[in-house]
């Protein structure tokens, strides 16, 4: 996984017709600023890291869409999953696997105890409702950025009835040091495990509080799927002059 502030990266733009299709452009107009120079950055960005995995020009990586517009690359073994929340752009890939990823900036819920009560499963909602009013807000940005990256990987869109979800949710202890956290874990729907089917939940501190969960999906086959997963923080990208 690559996670980029986009801040950084705006020298970019003066290329902006190198690394993105005039449709892509159009779309990100379509934002007020400063989203639209975020947008067009994050089309840009995944262009540059797809190229450089698939040995080609940006402009000759090619996508095609599922019924809920889930992005795939055409003709490839890859897989990828993007994710974006404010300046923050989150792109996670994978070979022969299903991915889904999920960024989120830890802010203010208004009327959290609700928005719960509205997605949650009863298992999970009986969790989140006892804990504090601060431990409350960061573990429902986890439980929400771990069923989103889910339902992303299984390509299900918003259909997904996200109370169904369930996952071994043991509330970790928050580090008063803010140390970044990392954890795995196994999913079931309906409380019917899913077997190749497995989460990472990552917490990191920037200058803004991060949850990111990355989700991947193995065939049968597969007799591991405990893969090593990394994240990268403002990777170096390969362009052209």
């Amino acid at each position: 996984m690559f996670l980029f502030n986009l801040d950084k990266y705006k020298f970019l733009l003066v290329k902006v017709t190198l690394y993105s299709t005039m449709e892509e452009r159009c779309e990100a107009k379509k934002y007020a600023s400063p989203l639209n120079d975020y947008k067009i950055l994050s089309y840009m960005i995944r262009r540059i890291i797809l190229s450089d995995q698939l040995k080609c020009d940006p402009l000759e990586v090619s996508f095609v869409y599922n019924d809920v517009r889930k992005p795939f690359l055409l003709n490839s073994e890859l897989n990828f999953n993007v994710s974006h929340s404010g300046k923050w752009f989150l792109i996670g890939i994978t070979k022969n696997k299903s991915i889904g990823v999920d960024l989120e900036v830890i802010n203010n819920i208004p009327k959290l105890d609700s928005f719960i009560e509205s997605y949650a499963s009863p298992e999970q909602k009986i969790k989140l409702l006892k804990l504090e009013s601060s431990e409350k807000l960061v573990h429902t940005h986890f439980d929400w950025c771990l069923k989103e990256s889910f339902v992303k990987a299984r390509g299900d869109g918003i259909k997904e009835d996200f109370t169904k979800l369930n996952y071994q949710l043991d509330i970790p202890k928050i580090d008063s040091k803010n140390e970044d956290y990392k954890k795995r874990y196994i999913w079931s729907v309906d409380n019917n495990y899913i077997p190749h089917t497995s989460s990472y939940l990552y917490r990191c501190y920037y200058d803004q509080d991060l949850v990111l969960s990355v989700t991947t999906i193995g065939n049968k086959e597969d007799t591991l799927i405990e893969e090593m997963t990394y994240l990268k923080l403002n990777p170096e990208l390969s362009t052209q002059d």
